[in-house]
């Protein structure tokens, strides 16, 4: 019984240990600090990018734009691939507002500053790796 409690306990710190966190720092760029907050989305797979690209995102981060440049930092994230999606939303309405044809009329960016030719980039296009001390940055457009 003491030898399976022990067992136990291994493989229980084996997985906890086995586990790893990263932080992604995140410089942003092309801010107006005039013109209203700044919201910003994580994905970490492909699967959750297009639902963030399809329905009104999850904001994991959402501040009054200070006077440039702003560096945010994300703690505990865990280790791998992630894209972050921004915009400034200048109108106060909480979300990217597009004209009729999709196209967004206020400043948004992606990690990487990858760019779709019609459309978000791809989830692989802008995607970044996130180890103990990752970077990117992101320039509003």
């Amino acid at each position: 019984m003491k030898n399976r409690r022990l067992l136990v306990t291994m493989v229980s710190l084996g997985i906890v240990c086995s586990l790893s966190f990263g932080v992604l720092i995140i410089h942003v760029t092309g801010a107006d600090p005039q013109k209203g907050n700044i919201y910003a989305t994580l994905a970490t797979s492909p699967t959750e990018y297009q639902d963030v690209m399809k329905h009104q995102p999850p904001v994991h981060k959402n501040v009054l734009a200070p006077k440039p440049p702003i560096d945010w930092v994300i703690k505990n994230l865990s280790t791998g691939n992630v894209v972050v999606v921004l915009f400034q939303d200048e109108n106060g309405n909480g979300k990217l507002d597009s004209n009729f044809l999709g196209i967004p009329i206020e400043k948004y960016a992606f990690s990487k500053q990858a760019r779709g030719l019609v459309g978000p980039p791809s989830f692989e296009a802008a995607m970044v790796w996130v180890t103990a001390n990752s970077q990117t940055t992101v320039n509003l457009q």
